[in-house]
């Protein structure tokens, strides 16, 4: 968050109500908040889920109500939620039908972040010449999709290179803006927060390379494409 904050980016924390222990997170969210505030970093708060836990083997009704408990648990608690990432991407082979269902009742859900459909450089290669990859919207919910691999699948998985990541993320963000205006990079705090150099560089990059203007949270672009479409 420090990080962030010294670049004057914003950024989107995708938070469970629980932590893996099972404790309740409001604390913790509201720690988050605090620091925001004695910073200045503009900063939202998204679902990330109950708890973290794989979502691929429930059934869309099943995923449906717990989005819709995860955001009312959360605002009975103080922050407004609109958005929601599935721990490990786990809706992304059923994330149309989910959000287009008409099954949505007390969750007023503006966006989703849970689409990747990345798992090696070569897909990353392929998505840049498909051009598929951007924010479109299902019934009244935006997707905003992930632009490339994230610090843990390059990093934890694959054994990249700080240099190596670094250089990637700078090519997939400038051919993704140039192609399409957009760019969603996502980090995990248990990766990135051992190699904050790394995050430093990429966001030093970012401020560099583009406008100040250029950068949102995520519910500040759904708003955005809201005018726009």
């Amino acid at each position: 968050m420090q990080v962030f904050a010294d670049h004057r980016i914003p950024v989107t924390f995708f938070v469970c109500n629980e932590t893996l222990s099972g404790e309740e997170n409001h604390s913790t969210v509201q720690e988050i908040f605090a620091f925001a505030r004695e910073h200045g970093l503009c900063l939202e708060i998204a679902s990330h889920g109950i708890r973290h836990r794989d979502l691929s083997k429930e059934e869309p009704e099943a995923t449906i109500e717990m989005i819709e408990q995860s955001v009312r648990a959360f605002e009975g608690k103080g922050p407004r939620i609109q958005g929601f990432r599935a721990p490990f991407l786990s809706i992304e082979n059923r994330y149309r039908h989910i959000l287009g269902s008409k099954e949505w009742k007390d969750c007023c859900l503006r966006y989703d972040s849970s689409i990747c459909f990345e798992s090696n450089l070569l897909t990353s290669l392929f998505h840049v010449l498909a051009r598929r990859k951007c924010p479109h919207k299902i019934g009244s919910v935006w997707e905003l999709p992930i632009s490339s691999l994230d610090d843990y699948h390059m990093m934890s998985k694959m054994g990249r290179s700080e240099r190596f990541v670094f250089l990637y993320w700078a090519a997939e963000m400038n051919v993704w803006i140039r192609l399409i205006n957009y760019f969603m990079l996502t980090f995990h705090p248990h990766t990135i927060g051992r190699n904050l150099l790394l995050l430093d560089r990429i966001l030093r990059y970012c401020r560099k390379r583009f406008p100040k203007d250029s950068f949102r949270t995520c519910i500040q672009l759904v708003e955005e494409l809201d005018t726009l479409s």
